[in-house]
């Protein structure tokens, strides 16, 4: 069994990692990147945020998603579960062919759990054959 911090350590963390650069230009700071913000805001008729990596990303997602989030079980990052769980949220995995989303599995799950996030990344299907 491994020890880890409370949850109320976890939000802090949380709350922290996304002030990560406040008050310095960070790289989610840049001209250019508050440029492409911007742009494609405007393109997409809805805010979009870029963030510095990919975890920043999945933290942010999975902070201000309710409490199931569904991860594939193959062809994810480590951080799809570990996130989830560092913030108290109940992670549902989504049984996949080697790595590939089949909908009507997908669509079963999304009906039994009724996760509120679906963190899923397309690195399987460049290995697997479609």
């Amino acid at each position: 069994m491994h020890r880890r911090p409370s949850l109320k350590a976890r939000e802090a963390m949380a709350e922290a990692a996304m002030k990560l650069g406040e008050g310095v230009e960070s790289a989610e700071e840049h001209p250019q990147v508050k440029e492409a913000e911007k742009v494609l805001s405007e393109a997409l008729s809805r805010r979009v945020r870029l963030m510095a990596s990919g975890n920043s990303a999945i933290l942010a997602a999975v902070k201000i998603a309710g409490r199931e989030i569904l991860i594939p079980d193959q062809g994810g990052w480590k951080s799809f579960k570990t996130i989830p769980e560092m913030l108290g949220k109940k992670v549902v995995g989504l049984e996949t062919k080697r790595g590939i989303i089949e909908p009507e599995k997908l669509e079963d799950t999304i009906h039994k759990f009724h996760p509120s996030a679906f963190l899923f990344t397309s690195s399987a299907g460049y290995m697997a054959e479609q």
